[in-house]
């Protein structure tokens, strides 16, 4: 079980929820990961390593895919709040847009062998934001009941399922990726991140997933007009650190020589400091596009 919320900041107060949520998962007859397999598997998380002797990696290996060697019939049950925030305004002449907003608190359920089914999903009504309104949400935990649903497409929450395998999904995804991330930038044009090919070594390297992550530092590698498509390509050493970086001048890239390099420069640095936890097949070569703008 891991919380995945934003409104616990402080470690302890998010394993005191997850110590109330396990007791209720408990109580409704599930089997629970040994205390010690998981603090076994923490330090192995907290140490960024694979194994106890094993070498040290660049990030840390996800506590999911660590049980998952032990325990593989493992579910994960992420948790996390459902919170309100302010009601929009209501146009010119309307009193009210009659919405209404529930806070919970939700527990969904993902299995990582796609094999095994996974358990309805918990909810908890949820009456406030601080660890004392969580753990009385966990304690009032029951199952989401839907009527007259026909279909239902589930979505995994923090990050998308990699293709075949669930596991893809602690880390960011398996094969070729393509995300899409999109803001407004102060002159109001909107430019979108897109990241094509860049396959990981393996389900828990995801170069593609990496580099969304640092989408907002490079989205400001290029503001200018059009889209800047960087071939970007590099090695993932066994410690899971990117070497041998190189990024070309963006495909079709207008402006002056000195701005092009800089565009490149940003998106060289930004692609330099990734960090991925040790490929389990040792070191590999990964290349694609990072696009940038339109």
């Amino acid at each position: 079980m891991v919380y995945e919320g934003r409104a616990l900041s402080r470690a302890a107060d998010a394993r005191r929820l997850e110590a109330e949520v396990s007791r209720a998962l408990a109580a409704r007859g599930h089997e629970l990961v040994p205390a010690r397999d998981l603090a076994a598997a923490r330090r192995l998380v907290d140490g960024r390593r694979w194994e106890p002797r094993g070498p040290i990696c660049a990030a840390s290996p996800p506590l999911p895919a660590l049980l998952a060697a032990q325990h593989p019939t493992l579910l994960l049950a992420e948790v996390r709040e459902r919170l309100c925030g302010p009601e929009p305004e209501p146009p010119p002449g309307v009193s009210s847009l009659g919405t209404r907003c529930s806070a919970k608190l939700e527990v969904r359920f993902r299995a990582l062998d796609p094999r095994t089914p996974a358990p309805t999903t918990l909810e908890g009504q949820l009456d406030g934001s601080r660890p004392a309104h969580l753990l009385a949400a966990a304690r009032r935990l029951e199952e989401v009941r839907m009527v007259g649903i026909l279909g239902v497409l589930r979505s995994g929450g923090g990050g998308s399922f990699g293709e075949g395998n669930a596991l893809g999904a602690l880390g960011g995804g398996i094969g070729s990726v393509l995300t899409e991330d999109a803001t407004s930038s102060a002159l109001g044009a909107r430019h979108a991140l897109r990241v094509a090919g860049l396959d990981g070594p393996g389900p828990f390297v995801s170069p593609g997933s990496a580099l969304y992550a640092r989408g907002r530092e490079l989205r400001t590698c290029f503001a200018g007009a059009g889209i800047g498509a960087f071939p970007v390509s590099f090695t993932i050493d066994a410690s899971g650190a990117p070497t041998a970086v190189v990024v070309e001048h963006g495909i079709d890239l207008e402006g002056s020589d000195e701005a092009r390099e800089r565009a490149r420069a940003c998106v060289e640095r930004v692609v330099s400091t990734l960090r991925f936890t040790c490929p389990r097949a040792g070191a590999a070569d990964v290349s694609g596009h990072i696009c940038i703008g339109g």
